[in-house]
This record gives C-alpha cells, sequence and structure tokens, in this order.
C-alpha cells in the first residue's frame, strides 16, 4: 500500500483528478495487492493444519492478521485516501489544513520521484548484456550453493535454546552435560488395567522386559525393573493367585522404593513401569533413532500389549521425527497454492512460471543458508520457512505483475519499467522489514537470534530474487508483446459503444480540469478526417491518431493527450483528458 500511496497516485496524469485519480490508482495496484494477500492468507492458513500446536496457533493467528489487515487496507484506508485527495486538489497543507496554497496546482510536479529516476537508470544498468549474463551465474551459482547446503541442514533441537543466556537454566543444563553425564531416563509403561500379573506366564514376560536394555545398542544394560527385583527378593520364587499380592506388599514394605513404579487401584496392580536409560549420546539424531528402535522392539521382542516407551526427551524427539516430513509437506502445498493464485493475475504461462521458480529458488536457498549458519531445522525455523512463502511471492510478484502491465515495446524496456514504477516500493518493503526484526538481533535468546538470521536471510534473498535475478529473466525468457491489458480495455470499449450507438450520442461526466465541472457530449457522427485535420495545427501531432471509436482523437502517443469532439462537431481545443495507456482503442479516463 505503500506504493498505492505515495507512487501510484503521484504517477498518473495530473488533469485526472478526485474519485477517477483514486479508482485508476486502486486499479493499477489492487490486482498485485490482493494476488500477494491471497497467497500469504492460503501459505498460513494451510500450515494451520501442522502437527505442532505452536505453529498451528502462529499459523491462525497470521491468517487472521493478513485477512484483516487486507480488509481496512482494501475500505477504511482507501476512504482515508479519497478524503486526502479532496484535501491535496483544494490546495490545503497536510499538516495545517485549514490553510491554503495560493495559485496551487496538484499533481503537477509529482509525476517521477527521485526513487523512481534511481530505479530506472539501475534497470538500465542492469538490462546491460555483459550485466545480464553475470546474473544469470550468479542466479545460478546461489541455486547450486542453496542445493547443496540442504543436504547439510541437521534436525536438532537444543533444549538452550529455550532459555536465557546467562540463566539458571541454562547453568544447570552445562553443569549436568559436563559433570554428571547420563544418558536420558526412560519408562515403560504397562497401563491396562485388565492386565493379570497374577499369572506365572505373565510375569515371566513382564521380567525379560530387561532383555531390551540388554541386546539395544542404543541402550545402557541396566534397567529397573520391580518385577525381576521382587523375583530375586523371593528367591525366584514366582507367586501366582492370592500369594502374589501378599508376598508383593511385603517386598514393598522392604523395598520402599519401588512404590513409585506402581499404581493400585481397588487392590490391584492399574498401572506399572520399568526404568531404562539411554546411552550418554548428545545427539538428536541418536535419540530419535533410539526412540523408534524402542517401539519397535516393544512390539517384536515381547508378548506383552498396551506397552509404551515415555521420557521427557521424547517430547522434542517427536517434534524432530517429524519436522522435516511437516515442512515439506507444507511447501508443497503452499507451492501448488501459489500456482493457482498468481494464474489468473500474472495470465502468461512464462511469468508464472518465474515467479513460481523464484519461490522454489528462494526456499533452497534459505535452507542452504541456514548451513553455512548452523542453524538446524526445528519448530523454531520451521515457523519462519513458512513465513518464507509469504515474502517470496511479495517480492517476485509486484515486479512481475509491473512488468505484465507495462506498454514498453521491448522486454528490456518493460522490465526497466517494472522496476521504475514498483522497484523502489519492493525495496523499501524488504529494508522496513530488516529494521523490524533488527532488534531481535541482540535478544539474550538463541530463538531471537535464530530468528532473525532467518528472516534477514528471507529479505536478502527476496530482494536478490525479485529486484535482480526476475527482471533479467523475464527479458530472456518472456519476450512476447504483453497487450493484455489493453486488449481487454478494448473490448470494454467496444461494448460501452455498442451501447452508446443505440442511444446516438456517448456522454462522457465529470471531466475535470482546472478544478471546474463540466458534462461533455461526443457526437458519434463525428469523422475521422476533421479530427487528423484539426490535429495538424500542432507538428508535434503528426503521430495523430483516430480511436476506433471515432469520437476520440489520440494527438500524440507520447504526451498521453486525447482531444475529446465538443458539440459543434469539431475538437474542442479547451478539453484535454489524460489517458494512462496510449493505444488505439484504449477507454479514456
Amino acid at each position: 500500500m505503500q506504493h498505492f500511496k505515495e507512487h501510484e497516485l503521484d504517477s498518473i496524469d495530473p488533469d485526472i483528478r478526485g474519485i477517477p485519480r483514486l479508482q485508476k490508482a486502486l486499479g493499477n495496484v489492487g490486482a498485485s495487492i490482493t494476488m500477494t494477500t491471497l497467497t500469504d492468507l492460503v501459505a498460513f492458513a494451510v500450515s494451520a493444519s501442522t502437527d505442532f500446536p505452536a505453529i498451528r496457533y502462529f499459523c491462525i493467528f497470521a491468517s487472521v492478521s493478513i485477512f484483516l489487515a487486507y480488509f481496512m487496507v482494501m475500505t477504511l484506508l482507501v476512504a482515508y485516501i479519497s478524503i486526502d485527495i479532496k484535501r491535496i486538489e483544494s490546495g490545503r497543507l497536510d499538516i495545517v489544513p485549514c490553510i491554503r496554497k495560493a495559485n496551487y496546482e496538484p499533481w503537477k510536479n509529482s509525476a517521477v520521484t527521485v526513487s523512481n529516476k534511481v530505479m530506472e537508470q539501475y534497470g538500465k544498468i542492469l538490462m546491460l548484456n555483459p550485466v545480464r549474463v553475470i546474473v544469470v551465474c550468479l542466479s545460478a551459482g546461489l541455486l547450486a550453493a542453496g542445493i547443496y547446503g540442504l543436504n547439510q541442514v541437521e534436525e536438532v533441537f537444543e533444549l538452550k535454546q529455550l532459555g536465557k543466556d546467562g540463566s539458571y537454566f541454562i547453568t544447570f543444563l552445562d553443569a549436568r552435560a559436563n559433570n554428571y553425564p547420563m544418558g536420558s531416563s526412560i519408562n515403560i509403561i504397562q497401563d491396562d488395567p485388565t492386565y493379570d500379573y497374577t499369572l506365572l506366564q505373565n510375569q515371566k514376560d513382564y521380567s525379560n522386559l530387561d532383555q531390551i536394555s540388554l541386546t539395544s545398542s542404543y541402550l545402557q544394560p541396566r534397567t529397573v525393573n520391580w518385577m525381576s527385583a521382587f523375583h530375586r527378593w523371593s528367591n525366584q520364587t514366582y507367586y501366582t493367585g492370592s500369594d502374589f499380592y501378599t508376598n508383593l506388599h511385603e517386598f514393598l514394605r522392604e523395598n520402599p522404593m519401588h512404590y513409585s513404579d506402581l499404581i493400585f487401584k481397588e487392590a490391584k496392580i492399574a498401572a506399572s513401569k520399568v526404568q531404562i536409560w539411554e546411552q550418554n549420546i548428545d545427539n538428536w539424531v541418536f535419540s530419535k533413532n533410539s526412540m523408534f528402535q524402542l517401539r519397535d522392539d516393544l512390539i517384536e521382542k515381547t508378548n506383552i500389549t498396551n506397552l509404551y516407551a515415555s521420557a521427557l526427551r521424547y517430547f522434542y524427539n517427536e517434534q524432530v521425527a517429524i519436522v522435516r516430513q511437516d515442512t515439506i509437506r507444507n511447501l508443497l502445498i503452499c507451492a501448488l497454492a501459489i500456482l493457482v493464485i498468481t494464474a489468473p493475475y500474472l495470465v502468461h504461462p512464462m511469468v508464472i512460471l518465474l515467479v513460481f521458480g523464484g519461490f522454489v529458488a528462494l526456499v533452497v536457498e534459505l535452507f542452504g543458508l541456514m548451513a553455512a549458519w548452523n542453524v538446524p531445522l526445528n519448530t523454531i525455523s520451521m515457523i519462519t520457512s513458512i513465513m518464507a512463502i509469504g515474502f517470496a511471492v511479495d517480492y517476485s510478484a509486484h515486479i512481475a505483475h509491473a512488468y505484465m502491465l507495462s506498454n514498453e515495446p521491448t522486454p528490456e524496456l518493460r522490465a526497466v519499467d517494472a522496476l521504475k514504477n514498483i522497484g523502489a516500493s519492493v525495496l523499501m518493503g524488504g529494508i522496513t522489514t530488516f529494521l523490524g526484526i533488527l532488534v531481535t538481533a541482540f535478544g539474550q535468546s538463541e530463538i531471537f537470534r535464530i530468528f532473525f538470521k532467518m528472516v534477514f536471510g528471507i529479505v536478502v534473498l527476496g530482494l536478490l530474487n525479485g529486484l535482480l535475478f526476475l527482471p533479467v529473466l523475464l527479458s530472456l525468457l518472456c519476450r512476447t508483446n504483453l497487450k493484455i491489458v489493453q486488449e481487454k480495455k478494448t473490448e470494454e470499449i467496444k461494448r460501452e459503444m455498442k451501447v452508446a450507438e443505440k442511444d446516438g450520442k456517448v456522454t462522457e461526466n465529470e471531466v475535470n480540469h482546472n478544478n471546474i465541472n463540466k458534462n461533455i457530449t461526443v457526437d458519434n457522427n463525428y469523422h475521422k478526417q476533421d479530427s487528423i485535420q484539426d490535429s495538424k495545427q500542432d507538428p508535434e501531432q503528426d503521430t495523430s491518431r483516430v480511436d476506433t471509436c471515432n469520437n476520440i482523437v489520440i494527438e500524440n502517443p507520447h504526451s498521453q493527450i486525447v482531444r475529446v469532439k465538443s458539440e459543434n462537431g469539431k475538437p474542442d481545443a479547451n478539453w484535454n483528458v489524460g489517458i494512462h495507456d496510449n493505444k488505439p482503442g484504449n477507454r479514456v479516463d
């Protein structure tokens, strides 16, 4: 919306004022705003289906926020801008609107800004053949580096990322790792209340749980099994029936440490546990594999049903186990959504493909940057990678859409025109995003520093893809003459003229010139020859063309001025109306 407010309104012909000026500005930028909003909204809405509650809440909040922001921009902000246009055209000061400027002519000196000129010169340099060769090589090299780094990203979640630097939590984790190294404690739980511990075979099966830790390379060869201890206490005597509970309570009175291993309900065991330990290897991939191996062993090497393993570390292992597949699923679904949403706005297959390719390249390069910065793939980086979807589309779609709307005759000039019109706004959006997250770079928690690295990478890679790679690739791969907008306007003109021919005249209302409103009636019997002869009064009007509607003369394509015939059958020199497109058959705004 910054481009809409500060650039698009200023770039329209100064003779177009009031609500028509707002309509033309919104017509030029509204499509790209809607397109990028829909892609962001769909990306977050799809990602809300993730298995991670934290990411689900974040995506739901982001989806609602994006929708409300778009709704407010397209309603409340547009209304405010319409009021501000009246203030500007009445010559009132923005700070003190009660004061008017004398002899003030609005919009006269605001068509081209400094940023437009800078981006235009940048675009001209970018379109030089040697520069384009360098840019293509740079794009390919960056993508190759991203693909290599993509395979180096680790799936790790460190508990220390949750704490503040120098906190007691971090100190405790460091002290335990350095002075008391030990593997994670794991509980094997049997909570089936129908399991009969008084049966001899069930007691033997329960005691054999010790063999899992003795035969597994992921576990330490020690266990705390209350059933095995009970048998050792009874000199390997197996008590069955009512004798089992009688002797068990006596055993517990002499060995109270095992009370915590049993839960009684109505004088019977309702649940029990066996404690084992993982090998002291501080590696999340090892711990994840250990978790999966133990689950398989409990199914394949025991005859006890309803057994499961539980550990505090498993809470994080579960995240590490599914974060990759969840990230890939979200990115694939969002990529498909991008294709579906951008197609009606960009239309041209090659442009759509380049925007989609830019999204894929940015995501791959982002993961490569994660490997370079030693940022692991976990829930923290996963949230930011989802944000990359919106940024990737925002930076590329605006440039691609401006390229499609450009009326320049060659691909190189269309790329320069797109950068001139929208490039500064895209660059400003990236800079403001960077400034907004800069404070997180100095955070005292690793979470904030990871967030800064990820968003910083997204902004830099997004700007490179949108302002450097995409314009060059568009000029090289999309060289067809794009006349989508012109053809659409021509069709609208023809439909309107058919309606007007039935009435015998066309009325153009509210043509504003020098702050005067007047109704102009155009006679359909006006001849092309009269228009051409009248236009020869100016030597610069040799390129005069008569509009296909037979009532509008485009005198000079470079000045973008049309002359509308008055009621007496001749072009009225006092009534000039600026137009946006200088092609025959275009609508006069």
